[in-house]
C-alpha cells in the first residue's frame, strides 16, 4: 500500500500559515483588551526600558572615561567590549543548549507539528526561531545600548556602521543559537542510544 503524495504547494502554504499565525497571535498578544494582561505588558516594557537605559548610561560613564585615557583608553575600550560579546556569547550558548531541550524534544507544539504535512526541516526552523527568540531577547537589550554608548563615547558615526552593526548583532545571536541547538541534539541522540544500549 503506497503512501500518501503530499503537494510541495500545499505544505509550502502551511508552513507559510504557520508563521503567519505566529505573529498574528503575537500581535494579538500585545492588544488583548484584558486590563491584567495590558498592565502586565506595560509593567514589562518599562522594566526592559529602565534596563536598557541603566546599561546604556553605565556604558556610556565607562566609555566616556576611557576615550580620555591617553594612548591606551581606545585599546581598554575594545578589551573590554570584546570580553563583555564573548560572555554574552557563552551564555547565549548555553541558554539556547537549555532552552532547545524543551522547545524541540518535550514541546507539545512540536509534537503536534510533527502530525501535520510540513516537513521535518520546516518544523525544526519554526522551533528553532522560537528557541532563538526566547532566549536571544534580553542580549538584544543589552548588546544595541552598549554598541550606542561606544559609538557617542568615540564620536563613532553609527549611521555609517548601522548596516555592519545590524548585521553583527544577528550573526552574533544566530551563531551561539545554532551551536548550542545542535549540541542539544547531539546529547539528546547520545542519551537516546545510551537508554537503547542499556
Amino acid at each position: 500500500m503506497s503512501l500518501p503524495v503530499v503537494d510541495e504547494k500545499f505544505i509550502y502554504l502551511s508552513s507559510k500559515g504557520l508563521f503567519r499565525a505566529k505573529f498574528k497571535n503575537f500581535f494579538r498578544s500585545l492588544i488583548h483588551k484584558n486590563v491584567i494582561s495590558i498592565l502586565k505588558f506595560l509593567v514589562g516594557i518599562i522594566i526592559v526600558a529602565l534596563f536598557g537605559g541603566g546599561i546604556f548610561y553605565l556604558s556610556l560613564k565607562v566609555f566616556s572615561y576611557l576615550s580620555t585615557v591617553v594612548d591606551i583608553g581606545v585599546l581598554l575600550a575594545d578589551k573590554a567590549t570584546a570580553l563583555v560579546f564573548l560572555a554574552f556569547a557563552i551564555m547565549l550558548f548555553i541558554s539556547n543548549a537549555i532552552v532547545a531541550t524543551s522547545t524541540l524534544f518535550r514541546s507539545q507544539e512540536t509534537r503536534f507539528l510533527l502530525t501535520t504535512p510540513l516537513s521535518y526541516s520546516q518544523v525544526f526552523i519554526s522551533r528553532f526561531l522560537d528557541n532563538l527568540f526566547f532566549s536571544s531577547w534580553a542580549t538584544i537589550v543589552v548588546t544595541i545600548p552598549v554598541v550606542v554608548a561606544y559609538c557617542l563615547a568615540f564620536d563613532v558615526q553609527l549611521i555609517y556602521l548601522f548596516p555592519t552593526v545590524i548585521f553583527a548583532i544577528i550573526a552574533f545571536i544566530v551563531l551561539p543559537a545554532y551551536l548550542g541547538t545542535l549540541v542539544a541534539m547531539g546529547v539528546y541522540l547520545l542519551i537516546g542510544k545510551v537508554g537503547k544500549g542499556k
